[in-house]
């Protein structure tokens, strides 16, 4: 997802996305594994060392589902969200994550 951003007297394109797709669901040893970073661009370009924040969920019968601090390696299905931060912003993204 893209949005512009305005810093100093420039204007700048954000995007991220994920650096590794996930699989429909995985393995607990998978999720130990996983790259579960996003990538963040600016004009094109990827900014290393680009400043992201992330929260995770797990799903459940409660509204909105149960927040987790780090990635998930346990059983259950988790929703995943990535917000660049820092000088730039972008708009969130998230998916879910699956591991059995």
């Amino acid at each position: 997802e893209i949005c512009a951003c305005l810093v100093g007297s420039e204007m700048c394109i954000r995007d991220s996305y994920w650096a590794q797709e996930a699989p429909a669901a995985m393995t607990v040893e998978e999720a130990r594994s996983f790259n579960a970073a996003a990538v963040v661009e600016s004009d094109g370009q990827v900014v290393e060392n680009g400043k992201v924040t992330y929260s995770y969920k797990k799903k459940s019968s409660f509204f909105g589902g149960t927040p987790i601090s780090g990635f998930p390696t346990e059983p259950g299905t988790y929703t995943q969200t990535a917000k660049a931060a820092g000088n730039y912003s972008s708009e969130k993204i998230t998916r879910t994550i699956v591991i059995h």
